[in-house]
């Protein structure tokens, strides 16, 4: 999520609507695959298909809005890539896990020191990157 919002906010788009369409993804299968569904956490939330669809929602409101959920949604499944992705769904076929998912389980994973070192670097050179940027554009506004 902390890369999403480190672009909307260099973009100036609504960050509320950018959080959101990063974790609609994970919310969607994750709640999918626990009630027994098919995808083991990466189902129909997961494809192109599902962001634009809900970017159009969200343009249809305010075209900024639009852009907001398709910097989340997008940047979610960029950073899915390390695991199947099923961008294409259901115009082309993907074998999904038949594993039941489980929340206890996926947090054991996803709070691992390896998992969370390598995002929390990510997020921070990406923050301090837009923050020298707003420093730079702000000191040569002020020199105009």
């Amino acid at each position: 999520m902390g890369i999403a919002l480190a672009i909307a906010y260099l973009l100036r788009l609504n960050l509320t609507i950018s959080a959101l369409c990063t974790l609609l993804p994970d919310i969607i299968d994750k709640t999918i695959s626990a009630v027994g569904g098919p995808g083991g956490g990466r189902y129909i939330g997961h494809t192109l298909l599902f962001v634009f669809a809900v970017s159009l929602v969200f343009f249809c409101w305010k075209i900024r809005y639009g852009a907001a959920a398709l910097v989340g949604g997008i940047s979610h499944l960029l950073l899915d890539i390390g695991s199947l992705v099923p961008w294409f769904y259901p115009f082309k076929n993907y074998e999904f896990y038949d594993d039941e998912f489980s929340f206890v389980e996926y947090l054991k994973d996803y709070l691992s020191w390896d998992d969370m070192r390598f995002e929390l670097l990510i997020v921070a050179a990406v923050s301090l990157t837009a923050l020298i940027g707003l420093r730079i554009c702000r000191h040569y506004r002020r020199l105009r």
